[in-house]
C-alpha cells in the first residue's frame, strides 16, 4: 500500500466515534519532548489520567540523521534497540511519522 493511500486510509479512520490516529500493528517513528523512537504499536492505553501508545520491537534513536532521508529510506545514523516493550505518554508526544521501513535491528 503507498504512502499517500494508507495516509487517506488513516485520515478516514478519524471520527468522533473513533477519535485517534493510533492503530495497533502500525509502525511508527515518535519524536518526544527528549527522544526519538521506532517500533510497533501493541497496544494504546487511554485512562483518565495519562494516555500512553505501547511499542514493540522498539529502537531508541540516539540521532536521526538527516531528517528526509531518515523518512523516505529508513536511513538512521545512530540507534540501539530496547530489549522490551516501551510505554510512551502522548502528552511528551511532538509528532509521530508512519514508518513503511524495516524496524531497525542491531546497534549502529
Amino acid at each position: 500500500m503507498s504512502l499517500k493511500i494508507k495516509m487517506a486510509a488513516r485520515k478516514a479512520l478519524f471520527t468522533q466515534e473513533n477519535p485517534t490516529l493510533w492503530e495497533v500493528g502500525e509502525t511508527v517513528f515518535v519524536r518526544t519532548v527528549t527522544y526519538h523512537m521506532v517500533g510497533r504499536i501493541i497496544a494504546v492505553i487511554n485512562d483518565n489520567f495519562q494516555n500512553w501508545i505501547v511499542l514493540d520491537e522498539a529502537t531508541w534513536v540516539a540521532d536521526s540523521g538527516r531528517f528526509t532521508p531518515a523518512m523516505d529510506e529508513g536511513k538512521l545514523a545512530e540507534y540501539e534497540p530496547v530489549q522490551c516493550p516501551v510505554r510512551i505518554n502522548t502528552a511528551a508526544i511532538t509528532d509521530v511519522f508512519y514508518w513503511p521501513h524495516a524496524l531497525p535491528k542491531g546497534t549502529k
